[in-house]
């Protein structure tokens, strides 16, 4: 009787172990990935290649220097003038410290210190005294050459951080701007669009050479040995970062 019942007892178990082989183990749903932001999708070429609603030329090696015996004001960046100053005016207050404003600024101006190296933007003040007004320190650095301490010094240089031109290719206009100021309207720049995506710009004083930007490739050369508004010429690649707005 004890060996029927282990006879039947393993029959059990085989007939168990084949029906597992043969139904399917039902396997959870996988989990679905985690949810985020969709990578949008790359812009189209045309879209490249069509005119964007402005455009930015950011410089990071742009200053103002000025010779006080002479007057002689200038604005530069990447090797070349970008204004002569004949939109500014400067007077000195004491042999060390300075106004100086665009003529079209309305209420405020700038006060140079050499001896202590810094610049102010002044507001409610009178230009060329010291008398009213308040102030607030700009993030602008001050380089001196010559007159130590409160003497006038031979020239000083006022280095911009951040500033850029900005161009409006709908409306034709042209900025140089720092700090929240306008610094040249560019009222002495050429520019030519000879494509919607290709841009000329010239300073009226330079002599054989000017600017080439790509808004496509986001690029900036000094052109050579061509002719404005036209094809062609020797590209000088510029340290210059582009921003489009389309």
């Amino acid at each position: 009787m004890t060996a029927k019942i282990f006879k039947f007892s393993v029959l059990v178990l085989f007939l168990a172990v084949c029906l597992s082989c043969l139904i399917p183990v039902t396997q959870p749903p996988a989990e679905p990935p985690p949810a985020g932001e969709p990578e949008p999708p790359p812009p189209p070429a045309e879209a490249a290649q069509a005119q964007p609603e402005r455009f930015t030329l950011n410089f990071s090696d742009a200053y103002l220097v000025y010779v006080p015996q002479n007057g002689t004001l200038q604005i530069t960046a990447q090797g070349n003038v970008l204004s002569y100053g004949g939109d500014w005016e400067a007077r000195k207050v004491h042999p060390y410290l300075f106004h100086m404003r665009l003529r079209t600024w309305q209420g405020f101006f700038w006060q140079v210190n050499t001896s202590r190296r810094e610049v102010f933007r002044v507001r409610g003040g009178t230009f060329g005294s010291v008398v009213g007004g308040t102030s607030a320190r700009l993030d602008l650095t001050v380089d001196v050459v010559g007159g130590a301490g409160a003497s006038e010094p031979e020239r000083f240089k006022i280095k911009f951080p951040e500033s850029y031109m900005v161009y409006s290719p709908a409306n034709d206009v042209l900025q140089l701007t720092t700090e929240g100021n306008v610094l040249s309207y560019c009222s002495d720049w050429q520019r030519c669009k000879l494509r919607p995506n290709i841009y000329h710009f010239k300073q009226n004083n330079w002599d054989r050479f000017f600017w080439k930007v790509n808004t496509a490739s986001k690029r900036v050369w000094r052109c050579r040995n061509g002719v404005f508004c036209q094809l062609g010429g020797s590209d000088e690649l510029l340290h210059i970062n582009v921003g489009v707005t389309r």
